[in-house]
């Protein structure tokens, strides 16, 4: 008897070291991507704060000429600088105007020496009837096209983006032969040597720098000339 309950105790002891000897349940711990984070007002109010704010547009860059309902009118100059005397006048004779010749509607054009005949009135609808002394021929032309009232330029009052008179007078002499043209200042850095770089505007054609002597500039003081942009071309207006 109390060998079979030894045989029953050494069973028990069996079964029990069996049931340890095995390999433990391998423990392990799932890594997964964090939660996403739901869009809240205070979260979206948070990244637009985070954001570069944007930079304020540049201003329009103002032209070089004043414009109004597509009339362009450049500076013209003014009254002289304090304590400058103006060159005296020894071209223009009385009653000498200068008058439009070749392409009188254009930036590009002409002006010669002439009078007028018949001045501008509402009866004439604002034409004037010219003379010009080249060939003595006459005509109608719009009166803001005359350039009636210019003196010599002084180097003092020349200054970028002016609207002035341009000589080219004849080498004998002969003022019947002068003629004259339209040119803007574009930089006064060679005033020291008595000129400046001016800019034309050519009829369908890129505009043209050139030198000037000072001594062939007029400043224009009667009328105001009015140009309207046409593509790239400059037209008088009347």
């Amino acid at each position: 008897m109390r060998f079979g309950w030894l045989v029953v105790g050494i069973g028990l002891m069996g079964i029990f070291m069996g049931a340890c000897s095995g390999t433990p349940a391998s423990f392990s711990i799932r890594v997964g991507n964090p939660p996403s984070r739901e869009a809240t007002p205070q979260n979206t109010q948070n990244q637009k704060a985070a954001q570069p704010a944007e930079k304020p547009a540049s201003p329009a860059v103002a032209p070089a000429q004043a414009q109004k309902d597509g009339i362009i009118v450049f500076n013209q100059g003014g009254p002289l600088p304090a304590g400058v005397t103006p060159p005296e006048e020894n071209y223009l004779q009385p009653e000498e105007v200068l008058v439009t010749y070749y392409a009188p509607d254009r930036f590009e054009g002409t002006y010669i020496l002439g009078k007028i005949l018949t001045p501008p009135s509402d009866k004439t609808k604002g034409e004037a009837e010219i003379q010009e002394f080249y060939s003595n021929g006459k005509y109608w032309v719009p009166g803001t096209w005359i350039i009636t009232k210019s003196r010599p330029a002084v180097a003092e009052e020349l200054k970028p983006d002016m609207l002035v008179l341009c000589g080219k007078k004849d080498g004998y002499g002969r003022r019947n032969y002068d003629s004259w043209f339209l040119g803007v200042v574009k930089s006064t850095d060679t005033l020291y040597k008595g000129e400046v770089t001016l800019e034309r505007y050519p009829h369908d054609a890129l505009p043209v720098t050139f030198q000037y002597k000072v001594e062939n500039i007029r400043i224009i003081l009667e009328p105001q000339l009015k140009f309207k942009k046409v593509g790239s071309n400059y037209m008088k207006v009347r």
